[in-house]
């Protein structure tokens, strides 16, 4: 694990966003939430609520909504993101990425606030995800073959590789009984979000492990860091990793 666990040092790295996010036993009261909300407005001004949309479907009546599921708080000179919920508390990292610990650093500061304000919490989860998105060269009307690319994926038969692959969606769970980690991991073609004479794929690895205490944080976010990196490192070929190397 070790050794898998290490992640090269890309000078391209392809992560579009991370985040780390610690889950709640149960569910933290709105009052408690909103007053958490004003403490950090100072620092993140932009505020912005997200909804449940298969709930707002579902009504499907006219002025009947469904409740926000929680709220984004953002900064203009600030690559990071809040995110607050009833069942969770959460810092992305958007656009650039640099370096695991500028994230864990400003997840476990801003989480030091969440705490004084939430408490008492009780903790139940922690989780790292990371969404990657890799760029396949390829004009248009070519084929790309994905097993060229990708340790994990999808292989087509020759004899229909002439109809041109359009869309795939790849998911399966990891379950690491030693460290007690599972991961949910997803190689899914991107084509709503086009780069002109290329083939995008997303690569999105998600972690979890338990937590019982506060105390449990920093070696749990550890683990789930050589545990996405290993993952990362295994799903791609070398032809991929050149891509951003």
């Amino acid at each position: 694990m070790d050794d898998l666990g290490r992640s090269m040092n890309y000078s391209k790295a392809p992560i579009e966003e991370a985040i780390i996010a610690i889950h709640f036993a149960g569910a933290v009261p709105v009052e408690r939430r909103e007053k958490l909300i004003k403490k950090l407005l100072s620092d993140f001004p932009s505020r912005e609520h997200f909804f449940d949309l298969s709930q707002i479907v579902a009504l499907g009546k006219e002025g009947e909504f469904s409740p926000p599921m929680g709220v984004r708080l953002r900064a203009v000179e600030k690559p990071f993101v809040v995110i607050i919920s009833q069942s969770q508390f959460a810092i992305a990292r958007v656009g650039q990425y640099t370096n695991w610990d500028d994230l864990e650093s400003e997840f476990l500061k801003q989480f030091d606030k969440a705490e004084k304000v939430l408490r008492p919490l009780q903790l139940s989860r922690v989780s790292t995800r990371f969404l990657n998105r890799i760029d396949i060269p390829a004009m248009s009307g070519t084929t790309v073959n994905l097993s060229d690319y990708f340790a994990a994926g999808l292989s087509i038969p020759s004899s229909l590789t002439l109809q041109g692959l359009a869309q795939f969606n790849l998911n399966f769970t990891l379950s690491d009984q030693e460290q007690k980690i599972s991961s949910v991991v997803q190689i899914i073609s991107m084509p709503d979000r086009p780069l002109i004479d290329h083939f995008s794929v997303k690569l999105d690895i998600d972690c979890v492990t338990d937590i019982m205490s506060r105390a449990d944080i920093r070696q749990s976010l550890s683990m789930l860091r050589k545990t996405k990196n290993m993952i990362f490192e295994e799903s791609l070929k070398q032809k991929a990793k050149d891509l951003f190397g």
